[in-house]
């Protein structure tokens, strides 16, 4: 007879299904569906993202994750008390971890939803006050939400009392001390994070566009083409030295940079369009449209191409033609705040002021801090005659910038309708300081004075 009695194999050895499979798959699962539902989520389409989010929890009860973003794409969709259950069910899940609540806070200010940020981050803080990054992404959310620039500085600043040595925190400071002009603070701020970190060009890059900003052009141009050089990106180097001076207000500096860009790699589409964008700062919006014209024949899918191809034709008058090119960047990037704006500025000139209002709502609900859509729906509040909510988002505007001569005339023009001179007469002063050659101002001041 071979071999003996079958032996039992005794409890506990020998192999073993892996332990909560079950469980992994599930897991598994719920990650999946909460990708998909995030990339619908990114891409405006709510109700879609909700179906995804809902089966990650199916198969993942306990995925915090999955009920935070439910939670966020039911407030997108209307339904904040439905929202609610989902957003308190996942702080539950997350209530020990502050790294959990710090990542959910810098999610939210991502997102533009910085009033929940900086719940999320408070929480990270009473939870861990001893973690520096925290604190500085406090400010952050603080920044976004119009809070003034020394309560934004001191979040800095004790994060750098806690972490002298973190370069990242040190230019978060630097930019805190330039919004309250002590640029030269800023500056040393600047260069001690750059000796910290020297291959952190972001901070160089900022302290050229500092220098920029104080007229300091010999210094900027020395910075930035130093920076460049130390740039192992090439062609998209010069391209984002050339993005920045544009977005300062320097469009004709950045030329230098741009065109560097396009010597570089003539096919370099981002360089096109930043050339597009400098020419429009430059008010040359018929140059501005051929450059988009050969950034979007080389990038047809980019969004931001289509949105200067809009924008130009929309200074140009032709807003028929405008509304198509922005129309077509919001089909590529429809979470884009400034393609909305403009869309509703070619609206509002064409007469469509339903439509205009739209999407100057919509630009908010993108951007909570663009004064000038709010300045463009008190206009048209106005024209309603709806003088209380006008002027409610026309001071508004004028918080959000206060150097605009525009919003200053737009409320006077409501003061105006209002019979409300002195006050009327106060607004227009203010414009003509800030524009010395506003005609319009200066015309309506006389008469009513």
């Amino acid at each position: 007879m071979r071999g003996g009695p079958k032996r039992r194999r005794m409890k506990g050895l020998g192999r073993a299904s892996p332990p909560n499979s079950h469980d992994v798959r599930n897991e598994k699962r719920a990650v999946k569906y909460h990708k998909m539902g995030m990339r619908l989520y990114e891409q405006g389409l709510y109700v879609k993202a909700q179906k995804h989010f809902r089966n990650s929890i199916r198969a993942n009860p306990e995925y915090a994750d999955a009920h935070w973003s439910m939670g966020l794409a039911l407030i997108r969709t209307g339904k904040p008390d439905s929202a609610a259950v989902y957003l308190d069910r996942a702080a539950k899940m997350g209530l020990s971890d502050p790294q959990w609540y710090l990542d959910r806070g810098i999610e939210r200010t991502g997102a533009g939803d910085a009033s929940r940020a900086l719940k999320m981050i408070e929480r990270a803080i009473r939870l861990d006050p001893s973690n520096p990054i925290a604190y500085c992404h406090k400010g952050d959310a603080l920044s976004h939400l119009g809070a003034d620039d020394d309560t934004v500085l001191s979040c800095y600043e004790k994060a750098a009392r806690m972490d002298p040595y973190n370069a990242a925190i040190l230019e978060h400071k630097a930019r805190a001390l330039n919004s309250l002009a002590r640029v030269e603070e800023a500056l040393d701020c600047f260069d001690e994070a750059i000796r910290l970190e020297p291959d952190r060009l972001d901070t160089s890059y900022s302290k050229g566009i500092l220098l920029a900003a104080e007229g300091r052009i010999e210094e900027a141009l020395d910075t930035l083409r130093k920076t460049v050089n130390r740039d192992p990106a090439g062609a998209a180097a010069y391209c984002r030295a050339g993005e920045l001076l544009a977005g300062a207000g320097h469009p004709s500096l950045a030329m230098e940079f741009i065109d560097g860009a396009i010597r570089l790699d003539q096919n370099e589409y981002t360089a096109h369009r930043t050339k597009s964008t400098a020419l429009i700062g430059m008010e040359l919006f018929d140059d501005a449209i051929k450059c988009a014209d050969s950034a979007i024949k080389l990038n047809p899918a980019d969004p931001y191409s289509y949105y200067n191809k809009g924008t130009a034709l929309m200074y140009l008058g032709r807003y028929k033609e405008a509304l198509r090119y922005l129309d077509m960047s919001l089909e590529r990037d429809p979470q884009y705040p400034s393609s909305h704006h403009n869309r509703g500025v070619s609206l509002m000139k064409l007469g469509d002021t339903s439509e205009a209002f739209i999407s100057f709502a919509r630009t908010i609900d993108l951007d909570p801090l663009h004064a000038n859509a709010y300045t463009n729906i008190g206009t048209i509040l106005r024209g309603r005659g709806e003088y209380d909510d006008a002027i409610a988002c026309l001071n508004l505007a004028t918080v959000l910038n206060p150097n605009s001569p525009i919003i200053q005339y737009e409320l006077a023009l409501v003061l105006v309708d209002l019979d409300q001179y002195e006050q009327a007469a106060v607004c227009l002063r203010i414009a003509t300081e800030l524009d010395p050659d506003f005609k319009a101002a200066k015309l309506l001041l006389d008469r009513i004075e």
